[in-house]
């Protein structure tokens, strides 16, 4: 099995991830080094650690000029890779590891893996750090978490720099120096024996690149400069090993290849995994949404349903219990009695319904802008029919019973129903019920013309007292007249004598539903009553009169839904306006499917290729494994 890995396979892959510019950054660099003929070695480490030093000491012995930008000290002074040509090798001083910046890391990162050769420096205190980098870089997971970024036997060595700040003098003490050299190698050598068990380790060197710093100030010294340590400094040997390398161009490359590529895939594995579960946490939060409102919306229309159905038996029972009135011999007990049972329990099945909306909108996070308040014309009712029947049925002294003239009083109420109804919506809308159906068909259609962008914010504007006066609303009354719909809805509203406002359309729009509930209701209503008037006057009902009181009791049940539907459905009706506001809320809310599926795709496509970078480890065996 091949060694080296096809960079295709890994770029098609990672650009599904990162992203094709971002990739062609990676090809970009790689197209660089690789067309480098020199070989090229890197030194990396802390940022106190003397890269700098030892670089400079490797250029001069070389005979090679020293560049402006290789500084010496403890700062962080090294902020990109910088490379500088010394005979056939090419050196590459990195930014400082471990100096708390993101972009050096990843500078030095990216100089190691595009590197024939590497130098790693390590503090002489041989911090648990330094030794767990070494491992890593020893192991090949520095650059890549599944291993394989790897390097040949001799192209990584690990340098204890400052050899001549571990506390032994090694001009006056050499002997001990040396010892105390060798504990230094065989500590981290032990440490790195105990992490990575069995592996074949690289070569340890301790060097004092500038013996106190010496030659830090100077820009180009010479190689005289260094002749006092150069017996115990330890540089010799370090560039002994490297002198070897230049000859191992080919081998070195290919190798910086599967760091590289593996690097490559590394960042994408990583990059997959974040993305996946981001979009996995979005994909399931859409989908815990989208059954929310599901369960919602079911129980959105339980509860109209069943609102709908307590509102019909609620309609059937009262109407059909007014029958048992005891009328006696009060021309108003029927009217009032009827009034009040219809106003009571419409009112409290209203509070009840509204409970039960307002707790589904609560959990559904909607506000509701429709109210749920209704009232029936009671006192115009009341006054106006009794009114009319003192007027046109009062009876000659002593010529009928109590009980016959309560008789023709219901007989003639419910031969001019209608008319008694519609004084009474006249008396409290301020015009007839024709003309009332006409300016509410009008103003419904002028509202439909808005445009929905503008038509809540100018029906808000059109609700404000005194808004055709108010100088304070003349500024935004002229912007509005610049639309042609909201136009013509301000000349509807400004005539004399028709609908003012939108309050005032929702107001006409409840009298009317009750007149309409309340005149559906009255023929039955009223035969019902005269059946028994009959009873509480002793009157044996006949066969016949049995059979008609179930008829209309039935016709009671038959109408109820009817009844119930002007109550709910018709215009202004809060109950049905606040359904239709909850469900379109609810609608609004659901996540769009299309979106949810781009979304499973993309999470598909980072799976993918997360699977394509994974599988390619196992493939391409890092070197130095056996196929």
């Amino acid at each position: 099995m091949s060694e080296v890995w096809a960079p295709t396979e890994v770029t098609t892959a990672a650009a599904t991830v990162l992203g094709s510019t971002t990739v062609d950054q990676w090809h970009g660099r790689w197209q660089e080094f690789a067309g480098t003929p020199s070989v090229r070695i890197t030194v990396a480490g802390p940022y106190n650690t003397g890269k700098s030093s030892l670089l400079k000491r490797l250029l001069v012995d070389a005979g090679a000029t020293v560049p402006g930008w290789l500084t010496a000290s403890a700062r962080r002074e090294t902020f990109l890779a910088e490379a500088v040509a010394a005979g056939d090798i090419t050196y590459v001083d990195t930014p400082g590891l471990d100096s708390g910046e993101g972009s050096h890391d990843a500078a030095a990162a990216h100089a190691i893996a595009l590197t024939d050769a590497l130098v790693l420096l390590i503090g002489p205190q041989l911090v648990l750090n330094d030794v767990e980098r070494a491992a890593a870089l020893v192991e090949g997971t520095f650059l890549a978490a599944a291993g394989g970024a790897v390097f040949p036997p001799g192209a990584l060595l690990l340098v204890i720099a400052r050899g001549d700040t571990m506390g032994t003098d090694p001009v006056d003490g050499p002997e001990g120096y040396r010892q105390l050299c060798e504990r230094k190698r065989a500590q981290l050598h032990s440490a790195l024996q105990r992490a990575l068990p069995g592996r074949l380790l690289p070569e340890i060197v301790v060097i004092a690149a500038d013996s106190s710093g010496a030659q830090a100030r100077r820009a180009q010294p010479q190689p005289a400069a260094y002749d006092r340590s150069r017996p115990w400094d330890g540089v010799g040997a370090l560039s002994s090993a490297l002198a070897g390398l230049s000859a191992r161009r080919s081998e070195l490359r290919t190798a910086a290849a599967a760091r590289h590529w593996r690097h490559l895939a590394d960042a994408a594995i990583t990059e997959a995994g974040i993305e996946i579960e981001r979009l996995t946490a979005e994909v399931d939060g859409r989908r815990a949404l989208t059954e929310q409102l599901a369960a919602l919306r079911h129980e959105l229309d339980t509860a109209d349903a069943s609102a709908r159905t307590r509102l019909q038996s609620l309609i059937v029972r009262e109407l059909t219990a007014v029958v048992h009135v005891s009328v006696g011999e009060d021309q108003n007990v029927l009217v009032n009695e009827a009034i009040r049972r219809i106003e009571q329990h419409v009112e409290a099945w209203l509070a009840q319904s509204n409970k039960i909306l307002v707790d589904l909108t609560r959990r559904a996070k909607v506000e509701l802008q429709s109210g749920t308040q209704a009232q029936l014309p009671t006192e115009y009712l009341r006054g106006t029919v009794n009114e009319l029947l003192a007027q046109r049925h009062a009876p000659a002294a002593g010529t009928e019973r109590g009980t016959e003239r309560l008789m023709k009083a219901v007989d003639l109420l419910a031969g001019n129903a209608q008319t008694i109804l519609s004084k009474v919506y006249e008396a409290g809308a301020g015009m007839t019920l024709e003309n009332a159906r006409l300016e509410l068909g009008r103003f419904d259609a002028l509202v439909a013309a808005l445009k929905p962008e503008t038509a809540k914010e100018a029906l808000k504007l059109l609700d404000q007292a005194d808004v055709f006066t108010s100088d304070a609303a003349a500024g935004q009354l002229a912007k509005l007249k610049d639309d042609g719909p909201a136009r013509q809805l301000i000349e509807f509203l400004s005539r004399p004598g028709g609908v003012t406002s939108p309050a005032h359309a929702a107001n006409l729009a409840k009298r009317l539903r009750w007149t309409s509930a309340i005149g559906e209701a009255a023929p039955v209503l009223f035969s019902l009553t005269r059946l028994g008037i009959s009873d509480h006057k002793g009157e044996q009902l006949s066969r016949e009169q049995q059979r008609k009181r179930e008829e209309l009791t039935h016709q009671i049940a038959a109408r109820a839904p009817e009844i119930a539907e002007l109550m709910l459905d018709g215009p202004g009706a809060p109950w049905a306006e606040s359904i239709t506001e909850v469900r379109e809320a609810l609608r609004l809310a659901a996540p769009f499917e299309n979106e949810t599926a781009a979304i499973e795709a993309r999470r598909a496509e980072f799976a993918t290729a997360r699977a394509t970078l994974t599988s390619a480890y196992t493939r391409h065996r890092p070197l130095g494994e056996a196929a």
